[in-house]
């Protein structure tokens, strides 16, 4: 539904932010410890992300939703992963890298 309304460039910015929701949500559900250095890096994305949202020349509100909530559930698949693989030792992030080559093969 998003890919009808918006732009593909505009779906590549929000999906940009994946990293910025993937780290806060494993933040929030005590799954990572907050650090500093992540914290900064992950706030100039998110505002990286949001200048280019502002100059999206045919924003429709819908769209963006329907990407938002794809983003968000994405997101919340990566955090429960990292929640039942714990024993691994892997924060979030790394185990997206692991896992998305995976996917791409399936």
């Amino acid at each position: 539904m998003a890919y009808i309304h918006l732009s593909v460039a505009m779906l590549q910015m929000v999906k940009a932010s994946h990293s910025v929701i993937t780290y806060s949500m494993t933040v929030l559900l005590g799954l990572d410890i907050l650090l500093w250095s992540k914290l900064r890096l992950v706030t100039f994305v998110c505002g990286a992300v949001l200048l280019t949202i502002t100059g999206e020349v045919h924003f429709v509100f819908i769209g963006f939703l329907c990407q938002a909530g794809s983003s968000l559930t994405e997101c919340g698949r990566v955090t429960v992963m990292k929640k039942l693989l714990d024993g691994l030792q892997l924060d979030a992030l790394s185990l997206l890298r692991l896992y998305a080559p995976m996917c791409f093969a399936l």
